[in-house]
């Protein structure tokens, strides 16, 4: 014993290393035992896909773990997700030995005799200067004025080597306790047996602050300059250690003074290993920015915004989403008070630093106990778990944090070191009993409480042994077999898959199910229609229609297509490939098949396509789905309830898609007479999903109008009256509710069910009276409820939702048909909408009942205009709008009129201020309308402004077509690239064949140089009617490769159709410059430089021109302006520039 004394318990500091491998490798055993060796679901399988490679990461967010994860990725060990999860667990084991040495080094600094907390256990340093000693009766001193021996050692005392040597046993204790806590509490043994990078992260944090801690108890150099690398190297890793540089470093300085280290070499060398750290971060961004799917192009300052974004994130991830009052007890309470409690425990021991003490250990016992309101021995103590309750200890943080997605790791790290710190401290108290060595030091006093020193010395060991049972109350939670039934689904869908691999708006397990397509070396590819995944997934696509060589006949019209919207893309693919259906399944929008001629066939959680004109099995249909849906019960139905809350939401998610794919499945089923076997799916599948609206609505759609299930109709009226609690019935449309739960057997069941029992009133809808004496009179209640619907289609019109208004007015009719206000706005609806014969049945209808004339001299205005009665209609106008100045409808009526009769005087000086001051209280479309017509009529300088008034017009109202057609030809004359794109765009997916819109867009790629995508939009255009753009398009596509021939025949069809297009003319000379015609070329040049005298690309072609007729000095005259401001230039002026100047060099040189 005494040779294992003398060789590993030495000194205090050998004692407390000792531990170090066991609190590394014990942890790091159990991890292995229990390691989750699927795919985590929730935030887990999205890193492990993005380690993998199959998909770019959401942001930048842990840039140093996701670059680790992706080397772990690649190694060639066992699965992936093992891999990865042993990664985690090796983190982990790391993480909670560098903790442990942590709390070790804490104790010893608080607990020991020496003022500067050194590892080392120096005495006390003894001031020559402070006192009357003669030199010859002093000690000898060292250079640091320490007590030496004779032999040149340091003097310690008995008295404080036996305390240090106790402070030693506590720092042990303490380490060890809190080492435990840390490692077995339900949140860092999750993440370390998963892959999470908060084990990756906690390492690094634990390794800095022990650098930190090392410099200053023992000033060496590694330490410093170590410690300034990783605090500048992992500051971009987490808010957390943005938060740890500045302190650190100032407590690094701080150590530098105290020891003597503060020279101008060290310091420099310092700072300098600091910024060589910051800029191995900025690199390691970068190399995440790569990946990352909110970077499309990387750039410094879109880097910075998604960076600080996703700190952001970080940190409103760090504010627990309810469960407040817990967290101020168990976890702020114990923190506030902390400083005072551990600043004071280990010097001295009073009966209220005891009690304050027992005040912060109290709070900590749920957390390691793992104490929820649902489970444990508390329930079975009667009147325990209420009183817990009062005093919000009766559950764990972990148990209010399971209920929702995040992972309390960083509270329970403190909660450990507050263990750890209180273990050492109470075992410390037992020092009072034990013998002292007689010797007088002025440096060491006794100012403790007996009473409170015997109590502490005997609560440390059952802390102590609570820390050590915590694996046992934690391991519920790590059953390696929860969260399992994940990749069993996702095994499930894969074989469903069966050689498909385009899988469109999966909500849930898509992670998964790339993962499990990885295994087998298939790459899937995955869509969204909501066109929410941004521009790298876009250009990711387009990459995938480039690659794959069954793109290859109709590739250019995809990319276009993928360049606009996904759901623009299928419709191309099914279009122009017969077979396409069979590569793509559908989660959700059954819509995108039926649109495009396909049935839509129910197949396990998704929907897959076949021609309407192949027959569909419905009887077989049905059997495989309920054959599926029974495999399926006990991974998406458990027998008991979940208590991560994830996984319920996962699973309800599932459930839900089940109950779906049953509809769509019934839907079939009525299509073929088959209503009996409906009805039935239906019934069974509304017991399973109670809140799927369309399920429910087909049920009484069978049962009211088809004969399915009468019996049942009180049932499900009374089911949809519990619905209406929780659903918004008034602002609910036909198309939200079928892409959210499923197509609808009949469109108007919805109407009629909020007609007919959705009749309690938006904001009654929650209230339940049942006392006789209140009752509401019948009349009440129908004046109520007509007010309610007014007030909601006031909003709907003057927002132009017709569509909301006009559903909401057919309420308003079902309840009083001769309404005078639903009948004036049913007409102006169909004036809106250009429906004269109806708005002409609704006008008489209102006349018939009673309108007073002055409300509808709109209408017939308007009526008038449509049937191209101006004079009349401005007659009217004129002799109506002195009486009522402020509407703003008559005036837009007489704008109207005069743009269309070019009147633009009167339009300005008149209208528009009567406009602008009708709109002073609240913005008004018209007046941005008019605006922009009377800009655009001031000429080419206006252009800019006018364009903005048309957007803002057309952001307050979609339905204006005759401004966006405008808009579209402002954008060409204006001949700004981005605008062209961004209008013609947006034109197009609303109408794909629009033939100028696709001129458009084809001249920006024509410019950009993607000849191939703009021949197909310009080829587009030509389809849908013969026009002179495009011609002239084609013409300058054919021009750049070269087939002058064909080019020429196209430019001179559209100088036929419109000989003032400049734009056909410039190609035309440039096309007589390339062929040797010179004085065609100057006749066709000429035509285009008096319009376009400042166009760029029109001087090119005219030094060009110059240069073919000898007219050098000209030229370079020309060229030499244009060199002056060459960083100005556009790409393509300057990739034409640089020839030019090149063969002008060398004529010149001649």
């Amino acid at each position: 014993m005494g040779f294992l004394r003398r060789t590993f318990f030495a000194t205090p500091w050998h004692l407390i290393r000792f531990f170090i491998p066991f609190t590394a490798v014990v942890p790091l055993l159990v991890y292995r035992m229990t390691l989750f060796t699927h795919v985590y679901p929730g935030y887990s399988a999205m890193l492990t896909a993005t380690s993998a490679g199959l998909c770019p990461q959401d942001d930048l967010a842990y840039p140093w773990f996701a670059m680790a994860a992706r080397w772990v990725a690649g190694l060639a060990y066992a699965e992936l997700p093992v891999r990865l999860s042993l990664f985690c667990a090796v983190c982990g084991g790391l993480a909670v030995s560098l903790f442990y040495l942590l709390v070790a080094r804490l104790v010893f600094m608080f607990a020991c005799e020496d003022s500067g907390g050194a590892m080392a256990a120096m005495p006390p340093r003894l001031r020559g200067t402070d006192d009357d000693t003669d030199e010859g009766d002093a000690p000898l001193r060292g250079e640091d004025g320490l007590a030496m021996n004779a032999d040149g050692t340091l003097s310690i005392p008995i008295s404080v080597q036996a305390h240090n040597r106790r402070v030693a046993y506590a720092a042990v204790l303490g380490g060890l306790g809190a080492a435990s806590v840390l490692a077995f509490c339900v949140p860092f043994w999750l993440v370390a047996t998963r892959l999470y990078p908060f084990a990756f992260d906690l390492l690094l944090l634990f390794l800095i602050i022990n650098l930190v801690i090392s410099y200053d108890q023992r000033g060496n150099p590694f330490s410093l300059f170590a410690g300034v690398l990783l605090l500048g190297a992992c500051c971009v890793e987490s808010p957390l250690f943005l938060l740890l540089m500045p302190i650190g470093g100032a407590f690094l300085l701080r150590s530098m003074v105290l020891n003597g280290h503060a020279t101008t070499y060290r310091v420099l060398f310092a700072v300098l290993t600091g910024l060589a750290g910051l800029l191995l971060a900025l690199y390691v961004v970068w190399q995440a920015a790569g990946v990352c799917a909110a970077i499309p192009v990387l750039a410094p300052r879109l880097i910075l915004r998604v960076f600080l974004e996703s700190v952001k994130g970080e940190l409103f991830r760090w504010i627990p989403s309810f469960g407040w009052s817990f967290v101020f007890v168990q976890f702020l309470f114990p923190a506030a008070i902390s400083f005072f409690v551990f600043s004071h425990a280990f010097r001295r021991r009073t009966p209220l630093l005891f009690l304050m003490q027992l005040a912060l250990a109290v709070p900590l016992l749920p957390t390691l106990l793992n104490l929820s309101a649902a489970q444990g021995a508390v329930e079975r103590v009667p009147g325990l778990n209420q009183l817990l309750g009062w005093v919000n200890l009766n559950t764990s943080i972990w148990g209010v944090a399971r209920l929702t997605s995040k992972i309390p790791v960083y509270q329970h790290v403190v909660i450990a070191l507050f263990v750890g710190l209180l273990v050492a401290a109470w075992f410390l108290m037992r020092e009072m009993f034990q013998e002292k060595i007689d010797e007088d030091l002025d440096y060491y006093e006794y100012r403790d409480n007996p009473v409170v020193c015997r109590i502490g010395a005997v609560l440390c060991w059952p802390l102590l042994a609570l820390t050590f049972l915590v694996p046992y109350f934690s391991y519920s939670d790590i059953d390696p077999e929860d969260g399992q039934f994940a990749d069993r689904v996702a095994d499930e869908i894969y074989r469903e898959l069966d050689g498909r691999d385009w899988i469109v708006n999966i909500r849930l397990l898509k992670h998964h199910l790339m993962v499990r397509a990885h295994r087998e070396g298939r790459c899937l590819t995955f869509l969204s229609t909501d066109d929410a995944q941004g521009e790298r997934h876009r250009l990711s696509l387009k990459k995938t229609i480039r690659t794959d060589p069954s793109f290859a006949a109709s590739r250019n019209r995809l990319i276009n297509a993928a360049d606009l919207s996904t759901a623009a893309f299928l419709r191309e693919w099914f279009r122009h490939d017969m077979h396409a259906f069979k590569r793509v399944v559908l989660f959700d929008s059954p819509e995108l098949w039926r649109d495009n001629g396909f049935l839509a066939l129910p197949t396990g959680f998704f929907l897959s396509g076949a021609p309407r004109e192949a027959g569909v099995d419905t009887a077989a249909l049905l059997a495989r789905h309920q054959a599926f849906g029974e495999a399926m019960r006990p991974l998406v139905t458990p027998k008991a309830p979940d208590s991560i809350r994830y996984y319920a939401y996962v699973r309800k998610g599932l459930n839900d898609q089940l109950a779906r794919m049953a509809n769509e499945l019934s839907v079939l089923l009525v299509e073929q007479g088959r209503v009996t076997e409906a009805g039935a799916l239906l019934e069974q599948v509304s017991y399973k999903a109670p809140d799927n609206l369309s399920v429910v609505l087909n049920r009484y759609e069978l049962a009211v109008n088809r004969g399915g299930g009468a019996d049942a109709q009180g049932e499900i009226e009374a089911q949809l009256r519990r619905l209406q609690q929780n659903e918004d019935t008034f602002a609910l449309t036909v198309a939200l509710l079928q892409a959210r739960d499923g197509t609808l057997l009949n469109q108007d069941i919805l109407d009629y069910v909020r007609k007919n029992i959705w009749s309690k009133g938006v904001n009654y809808r929650h209230l339940k009276i049942t006392a006789k004496s209140v009752r509401t009179d019948p009349m009440t209640v129908m004046r109520d409820k007509k007010r309610e619907l007014v007030q909601t289609i006031m909003r709907q019109i003057d927002s132009n939702e017709f569509d909301d208004a006009e559903r909401h007015l057919n309420l308003l009719l079902d309840l009083d048909d001769k309404d005078s206000f639903a009948l004036v706005n049913k007409a102006r609806i169909a004036i809106e909408r250009r429906d004269l014969p109806e708005a002409g049945l609704w006008m008489d209808l209102a006349k018939e009942n009673g309108v007073p004339h002055e409300e509808l001299v709109w209408h017939e205005a308007a009526l008038l205009i449509l049937d191209d009665k101006k004079d009349q209609a401005r007659e009217i106008l004129n002799t109506v709008i002195p009486s009522r100045p402020g509407d703003i409808r008559l005036w837009g009526l007489l704008a109207e009129i005069l743009l269309q009769a070019g009147e633009y005087p009167e339009l300005e000086n008149r209208v528009f201020p009567a406009l602008r001051s009708a709109a002073s209280k609240r913005e008004h479309y018209l007046m941005h309308m008019v605006r922009g017509y009377i800009l655009r009529n001031n000429g080419p300088k206006d252009y800019p402004l006018a364009r903005n008034s048309f957007l803002r017009a057309l952001e307050l109202n979609p339905h204006l077509h005759e401004v966006r057609e405008d808009l579209l030809r402002l954008d060409d004359a204006l001949d700004v690239p981005a605008f062209c794109e961004e209008d013609a765009k947006e034109v197009l997916r609303r109408d794909p064949e629009h033939a100028f819109a696709n001129y458009l867009w084809g001249s920006v790629r024509l410019r950009r140089g993607e000849l191939d995508l703009a021949e197909d939009l310009f080829t587009r255009s030509l389809e849908k009617e013969r026009n002179a753009p495009a011609y002239a398009g084609l013409g300058a596509v054919l021009f750049e490769r070269g087939a002058m021939e064909q080019a020429e025949k196209f430019l001179r069809r559209s100088l036929d159709l419109d000989a003032q297009r400049l734009f056909a003319w410039h190609v035309m000379a440039r096309l007589l410059i390339a062929t040797g015609r010179l004085d065609e070329a100057s006749r066709a040049l000429e035509t285009v430089m008096d319009g376009m005298p400042d166009d760029l690309d029109v001087r090119l072609t005219w030094i060009s021109l110059l240069m073919r007729q000898k007219q050098l000095d000209q030229a370079a005259v020309l060229v030499s302006d244009l060199l002056d401001d060459e960083e100005l230039l556009p790409p393509h002026i300057r990739s034409r520039l640089k020839p030019l100047v090149a063969e002008l060099s060398a004529e010149l040189s001649k």
